[in-house]
Protein backbone atom coordinates (compact mmCIF):
# COMPACT_ATOMS: atom_id res chain seq x y z
CA UNK A 1 0.00 0.00 0.00
CA UNK A 2 2.99 2.33 0.45
CA UNK A 3 2.99 3.29 -3.21
CA UNK A 4 -0.66 4.36 -2.99
CA UNK A 5 -0.71 6.19 0.33
CA UNK A 6 -0.97 5.06 3.89
CA UNK A 7 -4.74 5.05 4.20
CA UNK A 8 -5.77 3.98 0.72
CA UNK A 9 -8.31 1.20 0.65
CA UNK A 10 -9.01 -0.72 -2.50
CA UNK A 11 -12.14 -2.60 -3.39
CA UNK A 12 -12.94 -4.74 -6.35
CA UNK A 13 -16.66 -5.01 -6.67
CA UNK A 14 -18.39 -7.39 -9.00
CA UNK A 15 -21.94 -6.25 -9.60
CA UNK A 16 -24.74 -7.37 -11.84
CA UNK A 17 -27.61 -5.04 -12.68
CA UNK A 18 -30.70 -5.87 -14.71
CA UNK A 19 -32.88 -3.52 -16.73
CA UNK A 20 -30.70 -0.42 -16.39
CA UNK A 21 -28.68 1.39 -18.98
CA UNK A 22 -24.92 1.45 -18.69
CA UNK A 23 -24.93 5.18 -17.90
CA UNK A 24 -27.62 4.80 -15.22
CA UNK A 25 -25.79 1.85 -13.69
CA UNK A 26 -22.44 3.65 -13.59
CA UNK A 27 -23.94 6.84 -12.17
CA UNK A 28 -25.81 4.92 -9.44
CA UNK A 29 -22.75 2.83 -8.60
CA UNK A 30 -20.55 5.94 -8.29
CA UNK A 31 -23.08 7.52 -5.94
CA UNK A 32 -23.36 4.35 -3.86
CA UNK A 33 -19.58 3.98 -3.57
CA UNK A 34 -19.09 7.65 -2.64
CA UNK A 35 -21.72 7.22 0.10
CA UNK A 36 -20.04 4.05 1.41
CA UNK A 37 -16.63 5.74 1.45
CA UNK A 38 -18.01 8.54 3.61
CA UNK A 39 -20.00 6.23 5.90
CA UNK A 40 -17.08 3.86 6.47
CA UNK A 41 -14.41 6.59 6.56
CA UNK A 42 -12.48 5.05 3.69
CA UNK A 43 -10.20 6.89 1.30
CA UNK A 44 -11.01 5.49 -2.12
CA UNK A 45 -12.14 2.59 -4.23
CA UNK A 46 -11.63 1.25 -7.73
CA UNK A 47 -13.77 -1.36 -9.43
CA UNK A 48 -14.36 -3.23 -12.63
CA UNK A 49 -17.64 -4.51 -14.00
CA UNK A 50 -17.56 -7.31 -16.54
CA UNK A 51 -20.88 -8.05 -18.22
CA UNK A 52 -22.53 -8.36 -21.62
CA UNK A 53 -21.84 -4.66 -22.24
CA UNK A 54 -18.10 -5.24 -21.97
CA UNK A 55 -15.61 -4.19 -19.32
CA UNK A 56 -16.09 -0.95 -17.39
CA UNK A 57 -13.55 0.36 -14.90
CA UNK A 58 -14.19 3.33 -12.63
CA UNK A 59 -13.17 4.81 -9.31
CA UNK A 60 -14.13 7.14 -6.50
CA UNK A 61 -12.26 8.98 -3.79
CA UNK A 62 -8.58 9.50 -3.25
CA UNK A 63 -5.58 7.51 -4.40
CA UNK A 64 -3.47 9.11 -1.69
CA UNK A 65 -5.02 10.67 1.40
CA UNK A 66 -1.91 12.68 2.29
CA UNK A 67 -1.46 14.36 -1.09
CA UNK A 68 -5.22 14.43 -1.83
CA UNK A 69 -4.48 12.85 -5.22
CA UNK A 70 -7.67 11.47 -6.76
CA UNK A 71 -8.04 7.98 -8.16
CA UNK A 72 -8.19 7.65 -11.94
CA UNK A 73 -9.80 4.60 -13.59
CA UNK A 74 -6.46 3.87 -15.27
CA UNK A 75 -4.52 3.70 -11.97
CA UNK A 76 -2.91 0.35 -11.28
CA UNK A 77 -3.52 -1.13 -7.85
CA UNK A 78 -2.56 -4.23 -5.92
CA UNK A 79 -5.63 -6.43 -5.81
CA UNK A 80 -4.61 -8.78 -3.01
CA UNK A 81 -6.32 -12.07 -2.30
CA UNK A 82 -9.44 -11.30 -4.34
CA UNK A 83 -7.35 -12.23 -7.37
CA UNK A 84 -7.44 -15.86 -6.17
CA UNK A 85 -11.24 -15.85 -6.23
CA UNK A 86 -11.44 -14.32 -9.69
CA UNK A 87 -8.80 -16.70 -11.02
CA UNK A 88 -10.59 -19.70 -9.45
CA UNK A 89 -13.87 -18.73 -11.10
CA UNK A 90 -12.10 -18.59 -14.47
CA UNK A 91 -10.40 -21.94 -13.93
CA UNK A 92 -13.65 -23.57 -12.82
CA UNK A 93 -15.37 -22.14 -15.89
CA UNK A 94 -12.70 -23.77 -18.10
CA UNK A 95 -13.21 -27.04 -16.24
CA UNK A 96 -16.98 -26.83 -16.75
CA UNK A 97 -16.38 -26.35 -20.48
CA UNK A 98 -14.12 -29.42 -20.49
CA UNK A 99 -11.06 -27.39 -21.49
CA UNK A 100 -9.06 -28.40 -18.42
CA UNK A 101 -9.23 -31.24 -15.92
CA UNK A 102 -8.90 -30.22 -12.27
CA UNK A 103 -7.27 -33.54 -11.43
CA UNK A 104 -4.54 -33.32 -14.07
CA UNK A 105 -1.01 -32.39 -13.13
CA UNK A 106 -0.31 -28.66 -13.28
CA UNK A 107 2.71 -29.48 -15.46
CA UNK A 108 0.33 -30.45 -18.29
CA UNK A 109 -0.88 -26.85 -18.49
CA UNK A 110 2.06 -24.84 -17.12
CA UNK A 111 4.96 -26.62 -18.77
CA UNK A 112 7.55 -24.08 -17.60
CA UNK A 113 6.53 -24.37 -13.93
CA UNK A 114 8.82 -26.87 -12.20
CA UNK A 115 7.80 -27.96 -8.73
CA UNK A 116 10.37 -29.60 -6.47
CA UNK A 117 8.10 -32.46 -5.45
CA UNK A 118 9.55 -35.68 -4.03
CA UNK A 119 6.05 -37.23 -4.30
CA UNK A 120 5.64 -36.34 -7.99
CA UNK A 121 5.55 -39.97 -9.20
CA UNK A 122 2.50 -40.78 -7.07
CA UNK A 123 1.15 -37.35 -6.08
CA UNK A 124 1.80 -34.63 -8.64
CA UNK A 125 0.45 -31.17 -7.90
CA UNK A 126 -2.92 -30.80 -9.63
CA UNK A 127 -5.02 -27.77 -10.44
CA UNK A 128 -7.45 -28.91 -7.73
CA UNK A 129 -4.59 -28.85 -5.18
CA UNK A 130 -3.75 -25.26 -6.11
CA UNK A 131 -7.39 -24.17 -5.95
CA UNK A 132 -8.08 -25.73 -2.54
CA UNK A 133 -4.69 -24.92 -0.96
CA UNK A 134 -3.56 -28.54 -0.60
CA UNK A 135 -0.63 -28.38 -3.04
CA UNK A 136 2.01 -28.50 -0.32
CA UNK A 137 3.41 -25.11 -1.30
CA UNK A 138 4.34 -22.63 1.39
CA UNK A 139 2.88 -19.19 1.67
CA UNK A 140 4.79 -16.10 0.53
CA UNK A 141 8.38 -15.51 1.49
CA UNK A 142 9.17 -12.35 3.42
CA UNK A 143 11.23 -10.95 0.52
CA UNK A 144 8.10 -11.15 -1.64
CA UNK A 145 5.75 -9.49 0.82
CA UNK A 146 8.04 -6.72 2.03
CA UNK A 147 9.80 -5.83 -1.17
CA UNK A 148 10.19 -2.09 -1.57
CA UNK A 149 10.91 -2.63 -5.27
CA UNK A 150 7.66 -4.38 -6.22
CA UNK A 151 5.27 -2.48 -8.42
CA UNK A 152 1.89 -3.19 -10.03
CA UNK A 153 3.64 -3.89 -13.33
CA UNK A 154 6.03 -6.56 -12.03
CA UNK A 155 5.71 -9.93 -13.71
CA UNK A 156 4.33 -12.67 -11.47
CA UNK A 157 6.96 -14.97 -12.96
CA UNK A 158 9.64 -13.08 -11.01
CA UNK A 159 8.22 -14.40 -7.72
CA UNK A 160 8.85 -17.94 -8.93
CA UNK A 161 12.19 -17.46 -10.67
CA UNK A 162 14.10 -15.34 -8.14
CA UNK A 163 14.46 -18.42 -5.94
CA UNK A 164 13.41 -21.81 -7.37
CA UNK A 165 12.90 -23.20 -3.86
CA UNK A 166 9.64 -21.23 -3.57
CA UNK A 167 8.19 -24.05 -5.67
CA UNK A 168 9.32 -26.75 -3.27
CA UNK A 169 6.43 -28.95 -2.18
CA UNK A 170 6.66 -29.29 1.61
CA UNK A 171 3.86 -31.80 2.23
CA UNK A 172 2.36 -34.56 0.08
CA UNK A 173 -0.07 -32.88 -2.36
CA UNK A 174 -3.69 -33.37 -1.39
CA UNK A 175 -2.90 -34.30 2.18
CA UNK A 176 -2.97 -31.04 4.15
CA UNK A 177 -4.65 -27.63 3.81
CA UNK A 178 -2.27 -24.69 4.06
CA UNK A 179 -3.26 -21.27 2.74
CA UNK A 180 -0.80 -20.42 0.01
CA UNK A 181 -0.45 -17.18 -1.88
CA UNK A 182 2.14 -18.97 -3.99
CA UNK A 183 -0.47 -21.55 -4.97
Amino acid sequence: MRAYGISTYIFIISLFFANTSLAQRNNQLNQDIEKLLLEQKLTGAVWTIVDSNGITTDCAGLKNAESKESFKPSDKVHVGSIAKTILAVGVLHLATEGKINLDESVSKYLTDTKFINKWNATNPVTIRHLLNHTSGLEDLRLWQMFSMKASPTDDLEYAFTKNPFVLKIRTRPGRMFSYSNMG
